[in-house]
């Protein structure tokens, strides 16, 4: 039997995979946050000047923050690796990270013109790390649209952590599958979430609809040694429509006055492509 075939081709961080002798052919983008997701107006100034220039060169290419008092000032690189988002003081602030879409009418990224449907087996993964865990909102996960709504995004798939939320759901990270028919589903995952501890959350989207859910919580002793603390899993069966072009988002909200921190380490989204 010819030997099993493995080639890799890697433009950045940015990889195209192929398993010989199969044919799960699939496309992978990585997001590392060497560089801070900064306002959509620092990548397309109204006037180009010194400082436009610089903003530009620093900014993140691929993701960009909105939503309510966002400012590119609250994204900022960490010394541990990684990129933090912080919200402001107002109760309802948010830093809502998301794929670029398009400057002056041109595609800026391939992290939103990909369409990372449910058919094509999309997955996401991310590492982050929570900051303070009361009087706070995230999702992370895939939607159609940057909020941190569960009623605005029909067709959306993401983690959810809200202490806000119903009772059953505080306190640790819940799985939400949205329909087209904007009809719910959820599932909690793992035990209460912990400030400043790592999380690895993934979602595995089936060609007929299904999405399973992860949860690693990992945690590193004194000796800087990282093992998986808990883990979970669970799936949600076939509801989301086959064809909706999703795209990843990391939302967060403080639910107070005061202000709610995310550290973001790392992104993975990958799906079969189209053509092989």
């Amino acid at each position: 039997m010819p030997a099993f075939l493995n080639i890799e081709q890697q433009i950045n961080n940015n990889t195209v995979r192929r398993y010989g002798h199969s044919p799960n052919v699939r496309y992978t983008l990585r997001e590392a946050f060497t560089k801070r997701p900064g306002l959509v107006a620092d990548l397309s100034p109204g006037t180009v000047n010194t400082a436009a220039i610089q903003a530009i060169a620093v900014a993140n290419a691929d993701f960009v923050v909105s939503g309510t008092n966002a400012a590119t000032s609250l994204s900022v690189l960490e010394a541990g690796g990684g990129v933090q988002i912080t919200t402001g003081t107002t109760n309802g602030d948010q830093m809502i990270v998301f794929p670029v879409g398009q400057i002056n009418g041109v595609d800026a990224s391939a992290w939103r013109k990909t369409e990372w449907r449910p058919n094509r087996a999309s997955t996401f993964r991310t590492w982050i790390v929570p900051g303070v865990t009361t009087n706070v909102r995230i999702h992370a996960g895939f939607k159609l649209t940057a909020n941190t709504s569960e009623t605005s995004s029909a067709n959306a798939c993401f983690f959810r952590y809200d202490t806000g939320a119903t009772a059953g759901d505080v306190g640790g990270w819940v799985g939400v599958v949205r329909t087209g028919g904007n009809t719910f589903y959820t599932r909690r995952l793992g035990g209460a979430i912990v400030s400043n501890r790592a999380y690895e959350l993934r979602i595995e989207m089936s060609d007929t609809g299904a999405a399973t859910f992860s949860v690693l919580a990992i945690n590193a002793d004194s000796a800087g040694t990282s093992g998986v603390q808990t883990a979970d899993e669970d799936t949600i069966g076939a509801q989301l429509s086959g064809t909706a072009a999703l795209a990843p988002v990391i939302a967060l909200q403080t639910l107070s006055a005061n202000a709610r921190s995310l550290l973001l380490r790392g992104l993975e989204c990958s799906c079969k492509l189209d053509v092989v």
